[in-house]
């Protein structure tokens, strides 16, 4: 699911689920990890009635601070030697507030742990993590507990099997 090349109507509608199902968490502000995160994260702050929305990176700026990055690889982009960067311009919308992680899909957490990181570096502990899809539970096993996860929907994962598609234990 690459939410960048998906409809208006269809972004829209994940984006309301994930609103809906991260109401209760009652967040002041959503932060979305890059890329793809950044298209729910303003499609679920709207859904929230939230005036705005705050953007972490992958592109550092001048005025970025090295103590507020950590290390980024997803199982998209696994080759490493990139930075998810908080622009400490935003950290005064953000600390003190409950803020809501968001991304467009969880798999193995590894970019969503280093949301948390980031996140952490700058004393903030999100009140939730949410996305469109969870691809599979795996993730779980290195996933704080006092963390919630909601999501739009889940999928297991898929491996071909001589002529179809069977669900990977």
């Amino acid at each position: 699911m690459i939410a960048n090349q998906a409809s208006f109507i269809v972004t829209d509608r994940l984006s309301a689920w994930i609103a809906e199902r991260a109401a209760a968490l009652a967040p002041e502000i959503v932060v979305a990890l890059p890329t793809l995160g950044h298209v729910y994260g303003i499609g679920v702050a709207r859904a929230l009635g939230h005036p705005n929305w705050a953007a972490l990176g992958t592109s550092r700026k001048l005025w970025y601070d090295e103590a507020l990055s950590v290390p980024l690889s997803s199982i998209t982009s696994p080759a490493g030697g990139r930075r998810l960067w908080l622009d400490p311009r935003i950290l005064d919308r953000l600390i003190g507030r409950r803020v809501l992680l968001v991304d467009d899909v969880i798999s193995t957490g590894t970019s969503a742990r280093a949301g948390l990181a980031v996140l952490a570096a700058a004393g903030i502990t999100p009140v939730g993590f949410a996305v469109a899809m969870e691809q599979t539970q795996r993730w779980r096993t290195e996933w704080p507990a006092a963390i919630p996860v909601v999501s739009a929907f889940r999928t297991p994962l898929f491996h071909r099997d001589g002529e179809g598609w069977i669900e990977t234990p």
